[in-house]
């Protein structure tokens, strides 16, 4: 999970420096077909608008639960809370991007559910599906 939220981060900070191509291929690493075409797809947008995130995500919190062997793969599920106050969207200058030019406002704290595979023979975890819990509180 981190080495997906590594990738991410990655292509966040600076979309315009990846092809499309380029994307798919650094989140195939980390996730499954759905996540990435999903995350792609934000990320093409960011940079055609010619915007980026700057700043730093920090995990508060991490909650694993529902651990299930399926003979080939063995799959859990994982909670983790973010805080975001660190982050926020800016242009191509660095001059910050407000809600509504963004079109979407950037929550203070994130609360993910991650839904975590790893098959046999494959070298570590992917994410093959994620979930925002209803709210952006992270009490927990």
């Amino acid at each position: 999970m981190d080495a997906y939220k590594a990738a991410t981060q990655r292509i966040e900070n600076n979309p315009a420096a990846f092809t499309e191509k380029q994307m798919t291929a650094l989140l195939t690493k980390v996730a499954g077909r759905d996540v990435v075409k999903a995350n792609v797809g934000s990320y093409l947008d960011l940079k055609k608008r010619g915007f980026r995130y700057a700043g730093s995500v920090s995990p508060i919190w991490t909650n694993v639960t529902g651990t299930a062997d399926h003979g080939d793969a063995v799959e859990i599920v994982v909670t983790r809370c973010y805080d975001q106050r660190a982050i926020k969207a800016v242009d191509k200058d660095g001059n910050a991007v407000d809600q509504a030019t963004l079109g979407y406002r950037i929550p203070e704290f994130n609360l993910r559910q991650y839904q975590v595979v790893k098959a046999d023979g494959e070298p570590q975890f992917r994410i093959f599906g994620l979930s925002g819990p209803a709210g952006d509180s992270c009490h927990g």
